[in-house]
């Protein structure tokens, strides 16, 4: 049965992987609005990331909680893959955000399930807070696609 622990180690790794695609991104595009765009996306993850650890390692609750949900990590696995194996040079920057948006998908729903799951108040309502900015990222990326893929101008 995995735990609470287990599940914030997944998060931070995916946290992180998603970082490595939005950094790729960063560095290939050329329009410095994007660039700018993917900048701050790397920023807010490395503050997931820096939250989730920091949870982790100040161990301010009983992270040997079992998650009974297996799904959750199932839904991790696909969530974050191994974006470092498959980012390649060809990517376009339409690639890249159509893989976000599949990762902000997972992710959302995995911390959806966790919270769920969760019987610690104080960390259901974190897990729900991440839910809902994994959700308001796919919103942005999804509204970046379309400028990116000119379905739509920087006007709205």
């Amino acid at each position: 049965m995995h735990t609470l622990k287990d599940f914030l180690k997944t998060a931070i790794r995916a946290e992180n992987c998603i970082q490595t695609l939005y950094e790729h991104g960063r560095d290939k595009v050329k329009d410095p609005a994007t660039r700018k765009f993917l900048d701050c996306l790397v920023k807010e993850e490395k503050q997931h990331q820096n939250l989730l650890t920091s949870i982790l390692q100040n161990k301010i609750y009983d992270l040997r909680v079992e998650v009974p949900n297996d799904k959750v990590f199932d839904q991790a696995e696909v969530a974050f893959g191994e974006i470092e194996e498959k980012c390649t040079e060809e990517w376009t920057i339409e690639q890249i955000l159509q893989i976000a948006l599949e990762r902000k998908f997972h992710a959302q729903k995995q911390y959806e399930l966790i919270s769920k799951n969760c019987k610690i108040p104080e960390m259901k309502e974190l897990l729900e807070n991440m839910a809902s900015e994994e959700k308001e990222h796919r919103f942005i990326i999804e509204r970046e696609f379309k400028i990116v893929t000119h379905q739509m101008g920087y006007e709205f």
